[in-house]
């Protein structure tokens, strides 16, 4: 009894884990166990890709738990709706269906990607197919079995006698809940004459390459960029149709948000060029590219992006340099050096350097009601960046200021000194990002002159200009800590 407990309860922790990992990968979706011509050497398996990502299928196995076939590691992807077939005698099989299988025992002339490991056949009263990854994990099991006979699986199999030259099939996108906790049930896994949601009977290929799109020739120029750079990114990119499209996605942040752009196509209808503008020193800037054809096919690069992506962080050339930058129209025909923006987003400068801030942020700002500003301290506050904040009083009961006050990021005005009796304004509009950017200017941090208002921004890049700027903060704050002193100050 103990002993029969003990196995039972080794079959439930089997069945168990492999639910678990059933249905978050690639699926069996279709295989032939009992061919009608040639026999066994036309017997095959569909594998299908139901994540919305491309999936590495290196060192991934087919396995009756006889014998085991092994994908080779060479870089294979199998693409989101992408479908592969494995067989084993890619000559036989191209003879029966007129196309080479993906992958197969023996590929004789074909096209197809030799397996290594131990062929044997599907056996036509039952048997039971695992999909394993490199691991040895199991990702999928598709069983069947002849009606009235015992099954040697704990997966739960289709009670179906196989008909000669007929498929398994089963519809990997169904809705119905067994599948997706992992059970092969006969409403998911039926003779394909009565599978819903498919498409095309028989054996399907192109998962690995879809519609023959590819991107060749990768280039980014600089390698190493500066923060004078505007990064120039290059690729090539075919199909067997027509390449609509290759977009270039980057971040700042993560991908918590992407800029994008459509790259340039070149003359020869296969070259794409497109920039990626100047960043602060220190910036992570990480993209990738999608390519789309006239099929609607898709392609990454990387192949698993966004998981994946290149990558480079802005060097420092050890240079001191500065930004100007102005909101409405300015005239630069008389500048020699440093080009002044117009029409620019004053906002979007000084919050690109608060993401970037990597340790200290120091602000004096007379008014603030700028919500972006705001959220942008924030988040710098929660991933642990020390904020020190300075206003008018005022201005001090704004709903801004008080969002910063409620994080924690401690905020004083004018009135702070116990001694304070005068009643002028502390209208400094600075902000000094660890300590080496000074951000200064005309521009109050508010809505009306960002948007209405005629003003200009300058930000720094000076060690010396910084420790200037810190040291009239200090004074104001009364002490080199987070807590304010009010009575040096």
């Amino acid at each position: 009894m103990v002993k029969n407990f003990f196995l039972f309860s080794i079959l439930f922790l089997e069945f168990f884990f492999s639910i678990v990992l059933y249905g978050h990968g690639p699926l069996i979706s279709e295989l032939m166990p009992d061919a009608i011509t040639y026999n066994d050497s036309t017997e095959w398996v569909e594998i299908y890709n139901n994540t919305p990502n491309p999936v590495s299928i290196d060192g991934w196995k087919i396995s009756d738990g006889e014998a085991t076939l092994i994908i080779p590691s060479n870089g294979y992807y199998l693409y989101p709706e992408g479908k592969i077939t494995i067989s084993y005698y890619a000559e036989t099989f191209k003879n029966q269906y007129g196309f080479a299988p993906d992958f197969a025992c023996s590929v004789g002339t074909t096209i197809a990607i030799p397996l290594s490991g131990t062929k044997t056949a599907l056996a036509n009263t039952g048997d039971q197919v695992f999909l394993k990854n490199a691991n040895d994990s199991i990702i999928d099991c598709f069983a069947y079995l002849v009606p009235g006979t015992s099954p040697d699986s704990v997966w739960y199999p289709i009670s179906i006698t196989p008909s000669s030259g007929v498929s398994f099939i089963r519809d990997p996108q169904g809705s119905e809940g067994a599948e997706l906790f992992g059970e092969v049930s006969e409403s998911l896994s039926v003779v394909w004459g009565n599978a819903a949601g498919q498409s095309f009977v028989g054996p399907e290929v192109g998962g690995l390459h879809p519609q023959g799109l590819t991107i060749k020739n990768f280039a980014q120029n600089p390698a190493s960029p500066t923060f004078l750079d505007e990064i120039i990114i290059s690729c090539n990119a075919t199909s067997d149709t027509t390449v609509n499209n290759v977009q270039l996605y980057w971040t700042i942040n993560n991908f918590t948000s992407t800029d994008s752009s459509i790259m340039n196509k070149q003359a020869d209808d296969t070259t794409f060029i497109d920039t990626i503008p100047p960043y602060p020193v220190a910036t992570d800037v990480r993209y990738y590219l999608k390519a789309t054809d006239d099929k609607g096919a898709t392609l990454f690069s990387p192949p698993t992006a966004p998981v994946s992506y290149y990558r480079y962080i802005v060097a420092d050339t050890g240079e001191s340099y500065f930004e100007i930058h102005f909101n409405k129209t300015v005239e630069i025909d008389s500048a020699k050096l440093y080009i002044a923006e117009g029409e620019d987003s004053l906002d979007f400068h000084l919050c690109k350097y608060i993401h970037n801030a990597q340790k200290t942020i120091d602000c004096c700002f007379y008014d603030f009601d700028r919500q972006v500003v705001a959220d942008s301290l924030v988040a710098a506050h929660n991933r642990g960046i020390d904020i020190r904040f300075i206003t008018d009083n005022d201005n001090e009961t704004l709903p801004q200021v008080t969002q910063l006050e409620t994080v924690g990021i401690t905020v004083i005005d004018d009135a702070f000194p116990t001694s304070y009796v005068g009643s002028n304004l502390m209208h400094n509009k600075f902000c000094v990002i660890d300590t080496t950017y000074t951000f200064t200017g005309s521009w109050n941090i508010t809505d009306n002159c960002t948007d209405r208002n005629a003003n200009n921004s300058i930000i720094i890049n000076d060690r010396q200009i910084a420790e200037n700027y810190i040291k009239e903060f200090t004074e104001m704050w009364g002490s080199t800590t987070l807590t304010p002193d009010s009575f040096v100050s």
